[in-house]
């Protein structure tokens, strides 16, 4: 049986600086077509477009979680006000 193997190992992946948008959203906990309504709806977080290849910085995901983070379930999302 033939396998095929990646040219790029699991550890050189993680510290990939661009990540596709199965790996954004499992590192978000949503679906991939929830991160695609996301950025047509512009609230994703920010992308690159390489040709039709959609890619998220790792930093900008990092961000955007922690622009989220809560210590109350009341806390408002900056973005939604105060």
């Amino acid at each position: 049986i033939a396998t095929t193997t990646s040219p790029h190992t699991a550890r050189e992946l993680e510290g990939a600086l661009l990540v596709d948008a199965e790996t954004a959203s499992r590192m978000l906990g949503v679906a991939v077509q929830t991160l695609a309504r996301w950025r047509t709806e512009g609230r994703a977080p920010r992308f690159a477009k390489i040709g039709r290849a959609v890619r998220y910085s790792r930093r900008e995901l990092e961000e955007f979680i922690a622009a989220r983070m809560r210590t109350s379930t009341t806390a408002p999302v900056p973005s939604e006000g105060p």
